[in-house]
């Protein structure tokens, strides 16, 4: 544009459009247990990380279809487009704890935001501390004290042992028929326990759950064991 002045003098204007930058909202690291996905459920690392789950909560009240959200290893990667993560994403490079790039581009201007990071977090299991086998001697409680059967077994006595210097606040301790109910959490036994379904000998498998976080540890066993009375001669 040309714009004139009472001294008849024009000169040129130029209009300067500056466009701002896409917004990054702040987002929650996002946290897993470890698992046996890759056969070490204590190496910190998990191969399920949806890096694409943040994508709403960066890109907030900005329309999706409007700006590309990509995830990097590195704030150069970020600056430059560079090196993309793909989900599922693994944190291999960094066990237990990785830190992520974010890039926001907006697709019409081309101006991005590279300030945002959150880390992918593995969480470790509780640990399970090996406990020794309940015994008992069989009685008579329930009439027959020969049929390897005692209703008596406190498992909760081992929870003191399975947990260690874990803080029992933090921490529950359940015990189950099977691992199966230790996995789910189902079919928790209460003490007293009978061993009814399995006379003599009886495997009870010890599910430990860290409350914070929710992890478990569900692979700890050890056997209630009815000891026979010896007989006696006549």
């Amino acid at each position: 544009n040309r714009m004139g002045n009472s001294c008849g003098l024009y000169s040129d204007v130029m209009t300067l459009t500056v466009n701002v930058l896409p917004i990054a909202n702040t987002v929650p690291d996002l946290e897993l247990c470890d698992n046996l996905d890759d056969g070490d459920d204590f190496n910190g690392i998990v191969q399920t990380f949806d890096l694409e789950s943040q994508t709403s909560g960066i890109l907030g009240a900005q329309a999706a279809t409007d700006f590309t959200v990509t995830y990097h290893l590195s704030l150069a990667d970020a600056e430059a487009g560079a090196n993309a993560l793909a989900s599922p994403h693994a944190n291999t490079a960094s066990p237990n704890s990785e830190t992520i790039y974010v890039r926001v581009e907006n697709n019409t201007t081309g101006c991005i935001n590279t300030g945002l990071t959150f880390n992918v977090v593995v969480n470790t299991l509780p640990i399970a501390n090996a406990v020794a086998n309940l015994e008992l001697c069989d009685d008579a409680t329930d009439g027959d004290n020969r049929n390897g059967i005692v209703q008596t077994f406190d498992l909760e006595s081992q929870t003191a042992t399975i947990l260690g210097v874990q803080p029992a606040t933090d921490y529950t301790v359940t015990y189950h028929l099977s691992a199966a109910d230790a996995v789910s959490g189902t079919g928790a036994l209460t003490s007293p326990h009978a061993n009814t379904a399995s006379p003599n000998l009886q495997t009870i498998y010890a599910r430990v759950t860290n409350t914070i976080t929710g992890c478990v540890n569900p692979y700890l066993t050890f056997d209630v064991i009815v000891n026979t009375l010896p007989f006696a001669e006549t």
